[in-house]
């Protein structure tokens, strides 16, 4: 059981076993760095209480898997995910159900929670061990973000078919209901493999085709599915595209101009 100190049951409510874990070896931590840090940990601790107002009003919030209703109205886990394919762009954020609101607010605490931790221990080699952890945490809360949003731009974008609307509609309902428990790897494991190999290797803007960095995905471990759906038979000139930029890290604009450059200049590799 954690013995890290805070508002009554906000550690179970708030954190994952590992996370809990964590920050026993932050405070672990406290005994052997400088006074003047061990104090800031302290300082940093003290937030838990408004981790824990969040998480309150998350639990506190109607499940989204039962109905509900309201003034004659019902409310299913079908009747949301219609009204979210019918959504515009300009529309949806006004149409997220409060749990799901909450819960992004509550994400985003806990990553700021994390990063004034790896502000305060970053400079000394003590805490190197939990500082690779610290990133690690945060690497799967910021994976879990984007691929929040890029569910919610799938629903939002009017050229996308209503099948893909609802698929992604489909996958963001379980995501709201249990963010606390929803293991992140069952969520977009293809997604987070991808993203995590891509941070792995150096770009080499040789041709500017990419045939060097999609081999380094694979060498570090990327699904080999994420790349057979961008050069898949049928796939589009802007799936390719959008490849390209994965691949670089920089727009189609900016490659442009790059390559447009290299030829002037007669650069082979950057």
């Amino acid at each position: 059981m954690s013995t890290v100190s805070g508002p009554p049951r906000a550690l179970n409510i708030c954190f994952a076993p590992r996370e809990l874990e964590l920050l026993d070896e932050v405070r672990a931590l406290q005994s052997e760095l400088p006074e003047p840090v061990a104090a800031e940990i302290t300082t940093t601790l003290q937030r838990l209480s408004v981790l824990a107002h969040l998480s309150e009003g998350l639990n506190a919030c109607p499940g989204l898997q039962a109905s509900e209703t309201i003034a004659g109205r019902t409310r299913t886990v079908e009747s949301l995910i219609e009204r979210l394919c019918q959504s515009q762009s300009y529309t949806l954020d006004f149409l997220l159900p409060t749990r799901a609101v909450l819960g992004q607010a509550l994400l985003h605490a806990k990553i700021n929670f994390f990063k004034a931790f790896r502000y305060v221990l970053e400079n000394h080699a003590i805490a190197d061990a939990v500082l690779a952890k610290l990133n690690d945490v945060l690497g799967d809360a910021l994976y879990f973000r984007l691929a929040e949003e890029l569910l919610v731009g799938c629903i939002s974008n009017a050229t996308n078919s209503t099948e893909l609307k609802r698929a992604a509609a489909t996958r963001l309902v379980p995501l709201w209901e249990q963010r606390h428990s929803l293991p992140l790897e069952d969520f977009t494991s293809l997604l987070i493999s991808a993203w995590r190999a891509r941070c792995r290797f150096q770009e080499e803007f040789g041709t500017l085709i990419g045939f060097h960095e999609a081999m380094s995905l694979l060498r570090e471990k990327c699904e080999p599915k994420f790349l057979d759906f961008f050069t898949r038979d049928v796939g589009t000139p802007g799936e390719r595209e959008a490849l390209r930029e994965f691949l670089f890290g920089l727009s189609y604009e900016e490659l442009q101009k790059l390559g447009a450059h290299m030829e002037e200049q007669r650069i082979r590799n950057v």
